[in-house]
């Protein structure tokens, strides 16, 4: 985490030397020369097992992070893997189903939803606002590479249509365009 908390002090620094409090202030200013970082845990349980230090320092790194644009992403099975401290430092909360309905009370506060029992619905918390979502494999295969390359495939495939689409929309652009231009060099007459 040592590299990380240098990160964070740098930042602050240029942000400070720009004029800006906060990273979102520094985007909407023109700046672009420093990027986004994602910070990513997945398991939360076994990290705090395997590196106790660093799990006591991140309820630090998780106050300071995000305003100066290092977002962290955490994984749990359950969620007393992270304490309240530092779950209060979390802008987005991001559950699926959970065994146990009171996990959704654990996580949210006082929550009286829960979402339907389909593989991939969960509950997200946005802006203060509890809502339900639905997330979703692509493709029609077992495999994760096949999966993968059904989705390049989907994609390359929106990209001819989109192509064939501003191809479509410039063509009809220069038809209003000369509809336009035709229309005004017609003679006007007044009675």
């Amino acid at each position: 985490f040592k590299l990380l908390f240098a990160m964070v002090d740098e930042r602050k620094k240029i942000l400070s030397e720009r004029g800006v409090g906060n990273f979102a202030a520094y985007l909407e200013a023109g700046y672009k020369d420093m990027p986004l970082t994602m910070v990513m845990i997945d398991n939360m349980a076994a990290f705090k097992e395997y590196f106790p230090d660093q799990a006591e320092a991140m309820a630090a790194l998780s106050r300071e992070a995000i305003g100066v644009g290092i977002s962290i992403v955490v994984t749990a099975a359950a969620a007393n893997a992270l304490s309240y401290k530092i779950q209060a430092n979390f802008g987005i909360k991001l559950v699926l189903n959970c065994n146990d309905p009171n996990e959704y009370a654990n996580l949210f506060g006082h929550c009286r939803m829960t979402p339907r029992e389909n593989p991939g619905r969960g509950i997200i918390m946005l802006e203060k606002r509890l809502l339900e979502w639905q997330s979703a494999i692509f493709g029609k295969s077992d495999k994760e590479a096949e999966r993968s390359q059904e989705l390049l495939t989907f994609l390359e495939s929106l990209g001819r249509h989109t192509r064939s689409l501003m191809k479509l929309s410039q063509w009809l652009r220069l038809r209003i365009i000369f509809l336009s231009v035709t229309i005004r060099r017609q003679p006007m007459y007044t009675v």
